[in-house]
């Protein structure tokens, strides 16, 4: 077990609550609460594949909102929802050091970023040199719960897009 800087201790969880009074304060059309509440309860499983979250909506609609209370919720960080990294090594390692990895205002999705996604929710293994070293490995195995938030759908890849959860927000 590693405990890295930016983790915050996890809330208390009290007997006899409601997990649908989470409902109250998020801004999920109907249609879709039942499906939110399954993945809610799914991120609870660790070692699954998990849904991406995909929240898209217009300014104003609580897509970084409810990210933020999920992370808090489940996966306390001093960062929250961050931005997507620039660059596939920064990628691994928010990743690596995080159980729900959220990235907020996402415009598009380059295609690298796309297929490291896919990789990372399903389960995989990434490697890299280790530091100061010719031949030695750092090998990372991530499975991830992984979500975005745009204002439009970010993904566009077919296989990104099978393994998401699209919740359309509004104003």
């Amino acid at each position: 077990f590693r405990r890295y800087a930016q983790q915050l201790p996890i809330t208390e969880p009290i007997h006899g609550g409601d997990p649908w009074k989470l409902l109250s304060c998020l801004n999920i059309r109907e249609e879709d609460r039942l499906l939110f509440m399954v993945y809610v309860a799914t991120l609870f499983i660790p070692d699954i594949p998990h849904a991406v979250l995909m929240l898209h909506g217009p300014q104003g609609s609580a897509k970084s909102t409810i990210m933020t209370l999920l992370k808090d919720l489940l996966d306390p960080s001093a960062v929250g929802v961050s931005a997507l990294p620039k660059d596939e090594r920064e990628l691994i390692q928010a990743l690596d050091h995080t159980y729900l990895a959220y990235f907020d205002n996402v415009g598009s999705l380059p295609d690298w970023v796309s297929d490291a996604l896919c990789r990372a929710t399903t389960g995989t293994g990434f490697s890299k040199r280790q530091l100061y070293t010719d031949d030695d490995d750092v090998i990372y195995w991530l499975q991830r719960s992984v979500g975005i938030n745009s204002i439009n759908v970010a993904a566009q890849r077919p296989d990104l897009l099978d393994r998401s959860l699209l919740i359309g927000l509004e104003q």
